[in-house]
This record gives structure tokens, C-alpha cells and sequence, in this order.
């Protein structure tokens, strides 16, 4: 245990490439704040040689657990959004398409082909085939549509 007396500024700053390159690899955020008070002890112990290893270790694990949740509450969200939200939605990505019934829509219910998928449609109202209709909306796998408007 007499290693520990002796923990350098470069011990720290170590520790903090090395969370640095984990999260790297793929920890989603969960090393930042470790990593960030890591770096801070280094330089504490710059400032402060004398400071005993029971000290060093509160403060880097209370700095760490601050600047993580930190993280969590300021970028979490930044993780999420998506310049394609809809991309695993396949029924979503037609709302607002135009298509041309090939069938009629019988008691409401009917079906419609976009490309090679056969798609279950429903409007509140019959209509013709060959008739213009527009995707209004979703319920699970159903496309909600109704006539389009020219």
C-alpha cells in the first residue's frame, strides 16, 4: 500500500487518458465525467503535493460523480435526436404521400401496394379504385388515408 502514498500528478492524468480512450470504444458518455476528474485531480495535485491519498481518492470519486451526472443532464438528450426519425418507422414514412387506390376501400378497410409491400389502409369513408388518396396518418401497421385534394 505504499504505492499509494506516492500518487503523482501523472498517475492521475494517466488514468484520465486511459478512461478517455474506453469511452472511446463505445461507453456512451458514462466515462466523461471520471475522465474530466481525473484531469482535475492532476492538476490539484500539481497545486497541492502534500495531499494525503484517502483526500485524493474522496475528491476524485465525489468530482467524478458530479461531472457524470453532469454529462447525463446536458448531452443525454443530444444522443437521441436523429436528422431521420422515422428511419426504422416504415409505416410513418408515408404520411403525406399521394397514392392511386388500385383497389377500392370497402367498409373502410382496404389495402394499397407500395412497392413491393402490400400495405393494410383504412379511411372513414368508401372509396373507388383509381381514386387519388393521401396518408393522413398511422395506427400500428395501418395507413389512415383519405381522398386527396387537388
Amino acid at each position: 500500500m505504499e504505492w499509494l502514498t506516492e500518487i503523482s500528478p501523472w498517475h492521475w492524468a494517466s488514468l484520465g487518458i486511459i478512461l478517455l480512450i474506453l469511452e472511446i470504444l463505445g461507453t456512451a458518455g458514462f466515462l466523461i465525467g471520471s475522465a474530466i476528474a481525473a484531469f482535475l485531480m492532476s492538476a490539484i495535485i500539481s497545486f497541492a503535493p502534500g495531499l494525503d491519498w484517502k483526500w485524493q481518492l474522496a475528491i476524485f470519486s465525489t468530482t467524478a460523480a458530479i461531472f457524470s451526472i453532469i454529462y447525463l443532464k446536458r448531452f443525454a438528450k443530444f444522443n437521441e435526436k436523429s436528422d431521420q426519425p422515422n428511419l426504422n418507422n416504415r409505416a410513418a414514412q408515408h404520411i403525406g404521400k399521394r397514392y392511386i387506390l388500385s383497389e377500392s376501400i370497402v367498409n373502410g378497410q382496404g389495402r394499397i401496394q407500395v412497392g413491393d409491400t402490400f400495405w393494410k389502409i383504412s379511411c372513414d369513408n368508401d372509396l373507388q379504385a383509381s381514386t387519388n388518396i393521401e396518408v393522413t396518418g398511422i395506427d400500428g401497421m395501418t395507413l389512415i388515408v383519405k381522398a386527396a385534394e387537388d
